[in-house]
């Protein structure tokens, strides 16, 4: 099973990285018969390193044989075995530097056929590199990395490109951190947007605003004097009404009767002759006597009756006056006397 070597390369080829950033390069080891043998001696043990299945050694062996010797067969070889580690980002980077080194006089046909193998062997790896697009939401001034390397201004506005396999993204905005885990396959182009949280407004603290006292006032004390209570008036007493009822019927009464008997006085006085009275008239003489004496009693009734209701109403008008009137008790009487009637009363 192969072995991932991202943090030996990071440690061992990271001064390669550097070389090719500033290609073209001539900076080779001393070429002498030592570091010719020793290159061609670790070239030969790092081929059958990778025939035996041990990645590990062998790109540690291609790695020595280029810093010893860097020819385009030395970088070819390296780069497939950085291809077969998965480390595709550096592998393309040595296929396309192979195009830039200089031809020497001593390069030999091997040399011109590896750059030849480089050129196609570079497409293949380019178009199996994954692609990591970051998109930073809410963020002011951004640091990012991955796996532990930043992240330059310039690469956060384009495509990333990276090896394959699960990697670590950290990105920090002032005191807000985020990190996310996430893993690419060969040729994949992915998104990963990273949403820092909207700042808070700074808070404000309110300003305590003395408010003035007001000045209190003096006002002079105005004395409203109470208007003198009005009298409660009392109603009608009943005996108004009732003793002007009572007095009006009894003198249309003894009117009537009184009409009646004063009708039958001449009949009388035509049959009866020196107050004798014949049998005749007994009837019509009985009438004219109760009629009379009817009559009478309804006048002394009614008038009686009249006065009680006139003196009462006096005596209220003068009650409901502002200026009570006190009045002695009325008090009336009817009495028979003899064969009529009277009224005593005090008022």
């Amino acid at each position: 099973m192969m072995t991932r070597l991202s943090r030996w390369s990071l440690r061992f080829l990271f001064p390669l990285m550097i070389a090719l950033a500033n290609e073209p390069v001539s900076v080779f080891a001393a070429d002498t018969p030592q570091d010719r043998a020793e290159a061609k001696r670790l070239y030969s043990e790092g081929k059958k390193l990778r025939g035996d299945g041990k990645h590990a050694d062998a790109l540690d062996r291609f790695k020595r044989a280029h810093d010893l010797m860097p020819t385009p067969v030395t970088r070819l070889e390296l780069a497939r075995e950085l291809d077969a580690d998965k480390q595709l980002v550096l592998a393309h980077r040595l296929l396309v530097s192979i195009q830039s080194m200089p031809v020497t006089s001593t390069e030999t046909q091997k040399g011109k056929a590896a750059r030849e193998e480089a050129k196609a062997l570079e497409q293949q790896v380019a178009q199996r590199i994954p692609k990591l697009k970051i998109t930073l939401v809410n963020a002011a001034e951004p640091e990012v990395f991955i796996d532990e390397q930043p992240v330059s201004k310039e690469l956060l506005t384009a495509e990333i490109q990276i090896d394959p396999g699960v990697h670590k993204v950290v990105a920090r905005d002032g005191t807000a951190t985020l990190e996310r885990s996430i893993s690419l396959v060969e040729s994949e182009s992915a998104v990963l947007e990273l949403p820092f949280p909207v700042p808070e407004p700074p808070k404000v603290e309110p300003t305590a605003v003395e408010v003035p006292k007001p000045v209190p006032t003096q006002t002079a004390a105005v004395v409203v004097p109470k208007p003198d209570p009005i009298p409660e008036k009392k109603g009608i007493s009943p005996l108004v009404p009732v003793g002007l009822s009572v007095g009006g019927v009894g003198i249309v009464t003894g009117l009537i009767t009184g009409a009646i008997a004063a009708s039958q006085v001449s009949t009388l006085q035509t049959e009866c002759l020196n107050r004798l009275c014949p049998p005749s008239t007994h009837n019509l003489l009985t009438a004219h006597q109760a009629l009379t004496t009817t009559s009478t009693i309804a006048f002394i009734v009614g008038g009686a009756a009249a006065g009680l209701g006139a003196v009462a109403w006096i005596v209220d008008l003068s009650s409901n006056s502002k200026t009570p009137v006190k009045s002695p008790p009325v008090a009336m009487q009817l009495q028979l006397s003899g064969t009529g009637f009277a009224i005593r009363g005090a008022w």
